[in-house]
């Protein structure tokens, strides 16, 4: 098995090849269990990573579409992004993402953007974070080991959606 210092080294090297335009460091909280009513009685579901990445695919797709438009559906027009998935049986699970916005909004606008769209999602949680100008520093944190079981499996491959490779 590959040391997780090597697996590490490699992320940041593949990550920071990529050519983000307008990268933002967005910090996305989820709910840790939700009540789901089946055949009348209602019944706690707690978050695991498979639900917790279908979930992200859902705000993906509903960011998309508020920011690609039309696009995302009939071309597969998708925002580059690189989600994270951190948290253990005592840390909530959360993303950290890299995300490249396509427009020159100001922060206002890209958190209510991110806001309106997460809250939407079944697991959702209030609690995010979104800061401009993410750089190499944000790529470090969110490949860091801490609070991650396995740092390859902890991103979440399905969603990422690369940008061009410089």
């Amino acid at each position: 098995m590959l040391n997780n210092k090597i697996i590490q080294s490699s992320l940041r090297d593949y990550f920071s090849k990529m050519e983000f335009k307008n990268p933002i460091a967005v910090t996305l909280t989820l709910r840790q269990s939700v009540i789901v009513n089946q055949n009348g009685l209602d019944h706690w579901v707690s978050l695991t990573p498979g639900m917790a990445s279908q979930n992200l695919r859902h705000f993906r797709n509903r960011l998309n579409k508020r920011l690609l438009g039309k696009k995302s559906s009939r071309f597969s027009a998708s925002i580059p992004m690189i989600p994270v998935l951190e948290g253990t049986a005592f840390k909530r699970y959360h993303y950290h993402l890299l995300v490249d916005w396509p427009f020159d909004d100001g922060l206002n606008d890209i958190r209510y953007s991110i806001l309106m769209d997460w809250s939407k999602t079944q697991w959702g949680y209030h609690q995010i974070d979104v800061q401009e100008n993410a750089d190499r520093g944000w790529i470090n944190y969110i490949t860091k080991s801490a609070d991650k079981v396995d740092l390859a499996s902890s991103i979440d491959w399905e969603n990422l959606t690369a940008p061009n490779l410089i």
